[in-house]
């Protein structure tokens, strides 16, 4: 294990750190806040001329900058039946063997971890496909649908706040099934869609952009709500929830997507919206 590995996973207070970041994210604090700003865009080379208030001086807190809105011509819609749900870094992609996602290079995880799920309920699962999306500090940190779909059910399975970089999914195994997270499925047109929203250090809380949504508060014990009977239709494209900070989204699609259509590949950056593939 490696130092920072070790300083991340034994000394940080990540629950703590969390809570102390989210307070000043949703904090009024006029110039300050405008300062704060400025220097996160300037540090993590931010393309905030995509956004449809250019000016860091339109948001009143961070965390209205940081779910910013983009201009409508930032971000076209695809044409393959499943375009990606964020922007960000393809962190992983392919097929469900035998229960058995990739987090990275000798770390495995499974569907029954990660949606907290019964062995039956998971094997339903298999030879579906999976796309891992990592949303980085200057992402646009609003999450999109793949596809059209009628919204079933929402679970917050409470958990860690591990840090979802590179080196962390690297060395910290189970990472995505050990971290809170938001599982929503889906009835779409080609079957059951699965759509995780993962937190991580410092994300201040997971939205939703529907009625009567979650709110979890780092919440120590599952909560479930059933859609089913709401009929929340989200179309391919439109926003379904958002990051306070930054973090993860896996979606696990029915069937074999067939992401060479669209030239996906691990470790290449992605849009939101743009195509990523169609059922094989």
């Amino acid at each position: 294990m490696n130092f920072k590995i070790f300083l991340h996973k034994y000394l940080t207070p990540r629950h703590f750190l969390t809570k102390m970041v989210g307070k000043f994210a949703s904090a009024k604090c006029g110039k300050l806040t405008t300062l704060a700003i400025k220097g996160f865009i300037k540090l993590n080379k931010v393309n905030i001329s995509e956004a449809k208030y250019p000016s860091a001086d339109h948001y009143q807190t961070f965390n209205e900058f940081f779910i910013r809105d983009l201009n409508e011509q930032a971000r076209p819609l695809g044409e393959s039946q499943f375009v990606s749900p964020a922007d960000g870094k393809v962190a992983m992609l392919g097929n469900i063997d035998h229960g058995t996602l990739i987090q990275a290079k000798g770390h495995n995880y499974t569907v029954r971890e990660l949606l907290a799920i019964s062995k039956e309920e998971a094997e339903k699962f298999n030879n579906c496909s999976y796309l891992t999306v990592y949303l980085s500090p200057r992402d646009y940190h609003k999450v999109h649908m793949p596809c059209d779909g009628k919204l079933l059910k929402a679970i917050f399975i409470p958990g860690d706040l591990y840090s979802v970089n590179d080196n962390a999914i690297s060395n910290i195994s189970n990472l995505y099934a050990r971290n809170e997270r938001l599982v929503c499925y889906f009835e779409t047109e080609f079957g059951l869609m699965v759509q995780v929203l993962v937190g991580a250090t410092i994300t201040g809380s997971i939205l939703q952009f529907w009625d009567n949504p979650i709110i979890s508060d780092h919440a120590v014990h599952i909560i479930e709500k059933d859609y089913s009977e709401s009929n929340i239709i989200i179309k391919k494209g439109e926003e379904m929830g958002a990051f306070v900070m930054g973090s993860t989204t896996i979606n696990i699609f029915p069937g074999n997507v067939d992401f060479k259509l669209a030239e996906i590949k691990v470790g290449a950056p992605i849009k939101v919206k743009s195509s990523i593939g169609d059922l094989a």
